[in-house]
């Protein structure tokens, strides 16, 4: 057997939808006997792809379900995806925690029965309709959901990075609000395009390919404000895009945070101020 059949590969993503609402991980030999896989290198590309379309359409990599029983995490070739289609480059030594904040993702999410939708189409006889690409409100355009989605995913893991958050006792906070967060980021990018609210600021036009699909995005309620258990997020009214320095602006005072229309009342009133001592010049 060097190859895995559709049939098979729909049964393994059902599987794998099944595991995940009922919150559990199973080991290469469990998935893999019933299948009549003994080769468990055989698996390694089938859980690959499987994960490559849960990214694809805004899914943490599911592959994740599936561990080495002797160590209790994935093999390498899943640490090499997430690498590839994230963008997470992260050493032996942190796998552990890496595949802990995925299994939260994981074990987060209530739409798997979404995900056995795009198994059963993709590994049918019947192709699957693409997806059209969306336009941002701003009009500027916002690359396929697949791509997005694994941008938004690595600039959320490189900011927990720069702020120390993958370590430690953080990492359960982090872990437990990833996920909704970059869901709720890629929607509000699909609504309000990558330009700041606030300033007007694109990363894209400014600093070129490496400043694409990049933008914060802003909760109008802050975070801390929501409680332990979380509030449901409408990306249309509760989210906004604003640049980094904006957004460092509207959170500077803990103690007075700024609504994003009165920074933008300050930044326009700095403008027409600076522009009429221009003039007088």
């Amino acid at each position: 057997m060097t190859t895995v059949r559709k049939t098979t590969m729909r049964h393994l993503g059902l599987q794998l939808v099944s595991l995940a609402q009922s919150r559990k991980t199973t080991t290469y030999t469990d998935i893999g006997s019933p299948l009549g896989i003994t080769n468990l290198r055989l698996l390694d590309k089938p859980l690959g792809n499987l994960s490559k379309l849960a990214i694809e359409h805004g899914f943490p990599p599911i592959s994740a379900l599936v561990v080495n029983k002797d160590v209790g995490i994935p093999g390498p070739g899943f640490f090499t995806l997430v690498q590839n289609e994230l963008g997470i480059d992260a050493q032996a030594s942190d796998w552990a925690v890496l595949h802990q904040r995925f299994l939260e993702q994981i074990w987060a999410r209530d739409d798997w029965d979404r995900y056995a939708a795009l198994v059963e189409s993709t590994y049918s006889d019947k192709r699957a309709t693409p997806a059209p690409k969306r336009r941002s409100g701003g009009g500027e355009r916002v690359d396929s959901a697949g791509l997005l989605a694994r941008t938004v995913e690595r600039d959320l893991y490189a900011e927990a990075v720069e702020h120390g958050e993958v370590e430690g006792k953080v990492v359960e906070y982090y872990g437990r609000l990833y996920e909704r967060s970059a869901t709720n980021r890629r929607r509000a990018i699909s609504l309000h395009g990558l330009t700041c609210f606030v300033c007007g600021f694109n990363f894209e036009a400014v600093y070129g390919p490496r400043g694409k699909n990049f933008i914060e995005i802003h909760h109008v309620n802050p975070i801390s404000r929501l409680g332990s258990e979380g509030q449901p997020v409408n990306p249309e009214t509760d989210l906004v895009p604003v640049c980094a320095n904006c957004h460092r602006m509207i959170h500077r005072d803990p103690n007075d945070v700024l609504s994003w229309q009165a920074l933008k009342e300050i930044v326009e009133k700095r403008r027409a101020q600076t522009s009429a001592r221009a003039y007088e010049h």
